[in-house]
């Protein structure tokens, strides 16, 4: 029986080319005639003459208020240090065009720098957020220059310590009174002690039990801009606003948790494990108003 080929006009002058033991088909003639032998037909090679065009790959998702270029120009001049849990993944996708757009994921381990020394469990269990990692051990680790944060102003947040340690909770899907505090407990011990066996997953949960101070150092003297959490909306947006960083700032849905409650015990312990934070916050504004960025 007659079997029908589908043709494309500008292939229809084109010669037909047989190789052995490969079959190579160019290009088909504009009919098939009846009684013909059926052929087994290969598509050519990009670089063959009527090959296909390769499909377009789909581009990163931005935010619709931002282009590639603006995202680029961000990278380019800034650096935004995302601490966990401190309403981070709204500015990055105002700033840069989409989460986890600010920063890179690198696939290696710093042996002498701890919490980077995780066991590799995997090629994915040695990916490291970078911008997870504060500035001191990157650079040590070799994940940028020396003089890479010399060269582009530095944007922080942070967030009020028990309600960051609530958001964490939420975001784990945990019990807030005491399994989240002996999660953070144990990894900050095993991080404290170099402990070898420490695991991929301990690690990132250490990055979100880790200290903001360890990002942002004892006086924010590694941001160059720093806003609290409840400020990203108002202070924030005026910034990014001023700067033409960004057209506006995504709620990406933050909650306040100060009023929720939480257990004498628990509550205690957070006082002592993050007392360096609480010094920070409760010197915030004097913090913004020595930052020559912010004025």
């Amino acid at each position: 029986g007659r079997q029908m080929r589908r043709t494309s006009p500008a292939r229809d002058s084109a010669p037909r080319y047989l190789t052995w033991p490969r079959v190579l088909i160019v290009a088909i003639g504009a009919g098939a005639v009846a009684g013909t032998r059926p052929r087994t037909f290969r598509r050519s090679s990009a670089a063959s003459t009527g090959a296909l065009p390769e499909a377009p790959r789909p581009k990163p998702a931005l935010a619709t208020h931002l282009g590639t270029q603006c995202a680029k120009s961000f990278l380019d001049n800034w650096y935004f240090m995302h601490i966990p849990k401190t309403g981070g993944t709204s500015l990055e996708m105002a700033l840069c065009g989409g989460q986890f757009m600010c920063h890179s994921k690198l696939n290696r381990t710093c042996p002498h720098i701890p919490p980077l020394n995780v066991r590799a469990e995997s090629l994915a269990a040695r990916t490291f957020v970078q911008n997870h990692v504060p500035k001191a051990e990157m650079i040590a680790c070799g994940m940028v220059p020396a003089d890479y944060f010399d060269r582009k102003p530095t944007i922080c947040t942070v967030r009020e310590p028990v309600a960051r340690f609530l958001s964490e909770a939420a975001h784990r899907r945990t019990a807030v009174d005491t399994e989240l505090m002996e999660q953070c407990r144990l990894v900050m011990r095993k991080v404290r002690r170099k402990d070898s066996t420490l695991s991929f997953a301990e690690w990132n949960r250490y990055t979100h039990c880790r200290p903001q101070v360890d990002f942002t150092g004892a006086n924010a003297s590694n941001c160059d801009v720093i806003f609290d959490t409840d400020e990203i909306s108002t202070l924030g947006l005026q910034f990014v606003l001023q700067h033409k960083l960004a057209k506006g700032i995504p709620n990406h849905g933050h909650n306040n948790h100060k009023g929720a409650k939480v257990s004498p015990e628990v509550r205690e312990w957070i006082h002592a494990a993050y007392a360096q934070d609480f010094e920070l916050y409760a010197r915030l504004s004097e913090i913004q108003h020595s930052k020559p960025s912010m004025r």
